[in-house]
């Protein structure tokens, strides 16, 4: 082979390789050459990680209020009512003889009168029950009834029986058969309105339940206890099965970066230095480790961001002011307002809302500290504000029994509810953690849980006291509340059913908080303590003065190292364990 052939060959070579490099550039997708999209990512991650409970909220609500009805002593009332309104249907007057006393009675005019009379009487009955059953059924009992009344075994005509048939005593034989006529019918009237009641009732459970047969009673009420009991386990396994899912996502937001980076959970490291945690173990020799004059007037609420580096406060001196937790030096100051009665900040710092008594809600960026949004739609004022754990929506709850939803981001308004729930200010809101639930209190004592995503009511109760602040454990299975009484309430989230109360003092108490861990609630009283109990044995392990008039609010730090209080005083204290008392 020569050199021009050798050449020849190299080149075709070298065309035919680049030809297929081409095509499998063309053939590649661009997703290839482009940066992941994290947030769509994120959201595909989000719509398969994160499911609503096993048993939608729409239908366990509908199973509950009608188990709610057909066991509540207004349905027996009801019931009576019902046959009540029967027999009067079927025990009307009868009709009067018409031939008159003095006069001797005909024996034929006196029995066609009887006729007449017992022929219109159940002629009423069938017309009635037929317009209520449309059964042919009814009209062939009437028939019967008639023809056994009168003792004629055959379809009479309209032609009456010779009178040799009746009875000698005209006047007992009419009083006999009206009387008998009458018994019969008011019997009839009686057990109509039992079976229509029954049916009623059957009706009503065979829906609820899907049956289409009708079952007998002892069938039914073993059926609707089964089903009760399957939906309380269902929701229980629901639960635990979102508490594994919060775990997992909890590593998942570790990944993409999410609430968890490796900057959080650094700025938390360098938090905790010098203390230990909060725990049953350690909480009897919790003491106060510095305080701040924050505000010239009754310093109403608090909240952390969650890392815990900063935390924001609000007043009756018309302030909100922002501070970093390590230098305990106020960042920022918001004023010239309506008097402030509630703060939050989001879970991702991005985010601070503020109410106020003039239904205002003012909404800002934590980070340029300018005003995104006046949040308009109470009418009244707004007590608390609260932003979900997600960082994604704003909740809000007033004066004039209104729950509100806002975007979070841009404050629009995404849904309102409990306007037909509500007949006093509500007081107080908290999310679980994994933004599935939103629990209300109210002034008149009502406690209820709302899904967030549906808006349905869950499940409601009512405290023995006015609701002042409520609180859920990090898992979300259970839920402590304060108010005006010097007891503390724990209720179980599934069933919203009583757990404990826990005496505190001689003075109301006015706001709780649930330890990062879960083993404590900590409350504070009109008097100015701090109290802390042991959850699972309900045992005070704990009681401070930490301020010279009432405590209005506390929250525990995210990392579970410090826990703040603010005061009438006006004053903001830390309370932690330093490592050197715990040694």
């Amino acid at each position: 082979m020569n050199n021009w052939q050798r050449t020849a060959g190299f080149f075709a070579f070298a065309a035919c390789f680049g030809i297929l490099w081409l095509m499998a550039a063309l053939a590649a997708p661009s997703t290839l050459y482009a940066q992941p999209d994290l947030t769509a990512a994120r959201q595909t991650l989000d719509s398969i990680i994160n499911p609503r409970l096993t048993l939608t909220a729409r239908e366990r609500s509908v199973a509950s209020l009608t188990a709610a009805y057909l066991l509540s002593p207004t349905f027996g009332a009801r019931t009576e009512q019902a046959r009540q309104t029967a027999a009067a249907l079927f025990t009307q007057t009868a009709i009067a003889p018409t031939f008159t006393q003095s006069a001797s009675p005909n024996p034929s005019q006196q029995y066609e009168t009887v006729v007449a009379n017992v022929a219109e009487r159940l002629t009423q009955t069938a017309d009635t029950q037929a317009r209520l059953t449309g059964t042919a059924a009814f009209q062939s009992t009437v028939d019967a009834l008639f023809y056994s009344t009168l003792g004629i075994t055959l379809t009479p005509s309209g032609t009456p029986p010779p009178t040799s048939a009746l009875l000698l005593d005209a006047t007992a034989q009419y009083a006999t058969l009206l009387a008998n006529v009458e018994l019969r019918l008011t019997e009839i009237g009686a057990a109509t309105a039992t079976l229509n009641a029954q049916a009623t009732f059957d009706v009503i459970l065979m829906q609820t339940l899907g049956f289409t047969p009708t079952p007998n009673p002892m069938q039914l009420q073993a059926t609707l206890d089964a089903r009760i009991s399957d939906l309380l386990t269902q929701t229980a396994q629901a639960v635990v099965a979102q508490t594994v899912t919060l775990a997992f996502e909890g590593t998942l937001n570790a990944l993409t970066d999410r609430g968890q980076t490796a900057t959080a959970s650094a700025i938390r490291e360098q938090l905790a230095v010098g203390f230990l945690p909060i725990n049953t173990r350690t909480v009897s020799i919790l003491q106060e480790t510095g305080s701040l004059f924050a505000h010239s007037a009754p310093a109403l609420s608090l909240a952390f961001n969650g890392y815990g580096d900063q935390f924001a406060s609000s007043g009756l001196d018309n302030t909100v002011r922002l501070f970093d937790l390590q230098g305990r030096e106020q960042i920022y100051l918001w004023q010239g307002m309506t008097d402030r009665l509630s703060v939050a900040i989001s879970t991702d710092g991005t985010r601070i809302a503020a109410s106020s008594s003039d239904g205002a809600i003012r909404l800002w960026d934590a980070r340029t500290r300018n005003e995104i949004a006046t949040l308009q739609g109470h009418s009244r004022p707004v007590r608390k504000v609260l932003f979900s754990p997600n960082s994604r929506l704003l909740a809000s709850g007033g004066d004039d029994g209104v729950v509100r939803l806002w975007n979070a981001q841009n404050g629009a308004l995404i849904a309102s509810f409990g306007e037909d729930i509500f007949r006093a200010p509500i007081t107080a809101l908290a999310f679980t953690s994994n933004n599935a639930l939103l629990g209300v209190g109210s002034a008149d004592t009502q406690l209820v849980l709302w899904e967030v995503s549906s808006r349905v009511l869950i499940a409601q109760a009512r405290d023995r006291h006015p609701i002042l602040d409520i609180a859920f454990s990090p898992e979300g299975l259970l839920l402590a509340t304060v108010g005006r009484s010097n007891t503390l309430s724990l209720w179980n989230v599934i069933g919203l059913s009583l757990r404990a109360q826990l005496p505190a003092s001689t003075a109301s108490l006015t706001s709780v908080a649930l330890s990062a861990d879960g083993g404590l609630v900590a409350a504070g009283t009109q008097e100015g303590y701090l109290v802390v109990w042991e959850v699972n044995t309900g045992q005070p392990l704990a009681v401070q003065l930490a301020h010279t008039s009432s405590l209005n609010d506390l929250v525990f730090a995210p990392d579970g190292t410090r826990l703040l209080t603010c005061g009438s005083d006006g004053l903001i204290k830390f309370w932690g364990i330093p490592n050197d008392l715990g040694q």
